[in-house]
């Protein structure tokens, strides 16, 4: 693929190659070069979607290594070619990622700037929903959701419910399964906050149900399921259900067993 790359002559193409590339393999630190690569194929002649893609991605690259720093540097200037697109979808994104980039630092000093920027992408959706007819069910879910997010930051969780049940339905009548696992697991958070310990373990049921069994084919899913039953096992111990909370656990453990042989056999793939 890089071979075949490296013969086409246009620039966008193959910025693009390089892009899909470096997204492919998002986790390694090899993928910096493979956006940088695509920066300097398109630098100063005016791609500017394109570079906005790129830098989006390189702040992604970031929020995987907890570099904040230069996750909010990367969605800044990812905004900065976004707005010279004129492209508004685009530059909804754009506000998304600074989003992102801004609720991620943990000392929660710019969870209102993360408000801002997500409340800016949410209007700009339901604008141009509105006057162009625009739709896109999957980016309005994950706008709701962020937002439902950064409002439960800031401790206002009836407003964050409210965005985060809106996001649950266009979720489950679009059956976006991934969003409908982040939108229960979100709205459990609101539920201990309030001492529902059963409801909270609901939602996570609810989750645990639309995950599919892990395999090599999934590496990105292979974490969930011990997540869900490390917190299911966290919760009845808050409600003082040792029973449930020692099944959990249990159940967890299991699901840990099978990330370490399913790690094992990734790694030994990549070696034949």
């Amino acid at each position: 693929c890089i071979l075949y790359l490296e013969k086409i002559s246009n620039p966008l193409i193959k910025a693009r190659g390089w892009n899909n590339i470096g997204k492919a393999q998002i986790r390694e630190a090899r993928s910096l070069n493979y956006f940088q690569n695509a920066l300097n194929e398109i630098n100063g002649k005016g791609f500017y979607k394109q570079e906005a893609d790129i830098f989006m991605n390189m702040s992604s690259f970031y929020q995987n290594q907890k570099d904040h720093s230069n996750q909010v540097k990367y969605s800044k200037q990812a905004l900065a070619s976004a707005q010279n697109t004129k492209d508004t979808v685009c530059i909804i994104k754009a506000w998304n990622s600074l989003g992102e980039a801004y609720l991620n630092i943990p000392t929660n000093d710019f969870d209102n700037e993360a408000l801002k920027a997500y409340s800016t992408s949410l209007e700009m959706y339901k604008a141009l929903e509105k006057t162009s007819g625009y739709k896109n069910d999957y980016l309005h879910t994950i706008l709701c959701i962020n937002i439902g997010c950064a409002y439960y930051q800031l401790d206002e969780n009836e407003t964050a419910i409210n965005y985060l049940n809106d996001a649950l339905i266009l979720a489950i009548q679009n059956k976006f399964t991934d969003l409908q696992v982040a939108c229960y697991k979100y709205l459990t958070r609101t539920e201990l906050d309030k001492e529902n310990y059963q409801e909270a373990a609901d939602y996570l049921f609810n989750a645990e149900s639309l995950l599919p069994e892990i395999s090599l084919n999934n590496e990105e899913n292979w974490h969930f399921l011990y997540d869900i039953y490390i917190e299911l096992a966290t919760i009845y111990q808050m409600a003082n259900m040792p029973k449930e909370a020692a099944e959990c656990m249990q159940i967890g453990l299991e699901e840990y067993r099978k990330i370490f042989d399913l790690q094992l056999a990734y790694d030994n793939q990549l070696l034949t």
